[in-house]
């Protein structure tokens, strides 16, 4: 099987072209947008960890921020390198980085973006840890994880068990997505690295366009939660 990394280099285009194309993308990058400005004020440092095409960390640089975007796979790194070059933007770059190996300064960013990364993450925790260090005091994480509370991660974790069993052609992220995260228990996780939560939101509801966004705000049909929480302890 070939590694996350691998997939996604595959499917660069396929992910920018989502964020164009489908209603639950473009909720996904409106909501990091507005989590950042309610984190920090222009011109914040801003990490985008795990940028995929770059989509997010560019649109947050037109706001006005510094912004860094590191990514694991060199086709999400090309394609966003190449998108920054030609908005000519010259507060915004992007650098191609293992997330499990990857060193960021201690105390550099006011804000971390981290949009559906770390359950593709053996030692999701671990790298969890490191991003945080790497905030100020009173930075802010704006972490996404998928929701095991949801309808929809119950309906993914029998998918992933009938690709397992049976062999199925479908879902074939799952062989790379790991885990699903309970919201009570993230949230303490969180708290035990040295964040305080600030704001839940559910959202991803994969049918019904515009009123699937609508749907995803209800707990127990969004398939992702975005977590915006602030370094309030240095541990």
């Amino acid at each position: 099987m070939k590694s996350a990394t691998a997939y996604f280099t595959d499917d660069t285009e396929q992910f920018a072209a989502n964020y164009r194309s489908k209603p639950s993308f473009n909720d996904r990058l409106n909501l990091f947008q507005a989590a950042v400005q309610r984190s920090a004020p222009i011109p914040a440092k801003v990490l985008d960890f795990g940028c995929g095409p770059g989509v997010i960390a560019t649109a947050v640089s037109r706001q006005g921020y510094d912004v860094l975007g590191t990514d694991g796979s060199v086709g999400m790194v090309e394609r966003s390198n190449s998108a920054a070059t030609a908005a000519d933007l010259d507060n915004l770059r992007f650098e191609l980085v293992s997330a499990t190996t990857a060193k960021f300064p201690t105390e550099h960013f006011d804000v971390i973006i981290c949009s559906s990364v770390i359950e593709y993450l053996s030692e999701d925790m671990a790298v969890l840890s490191h991003l945080v260090d790497s905030l100020k005091f009173g930075g802010s994480l704006l972490v996404s994880v998928p929701n095991a509370r949801s309808l929809i991660g119950i309906a993914e974790r029998s998918v992933r068990c009938l690709r397992r069993f049976c062999r199925l052609d479908i879902g074939r992220h799952f062989d790379y997505s790991l885990r699903h995260y309970s919201p009570t228990r993230f949230a303490a996780q969180l708290s035990s690295l040295g964040l305080e939560v600030q704001r839940r939101t559910s959202f991803e509801f994969p049918l019904f366009g515009h009123a699937g966004v609508r749907l995803s705000r209800i707990h127990a049909l969004g398939a992702m939660i975005l977590f915006e929480a602030r370094r309030t302890r240095l541990l």
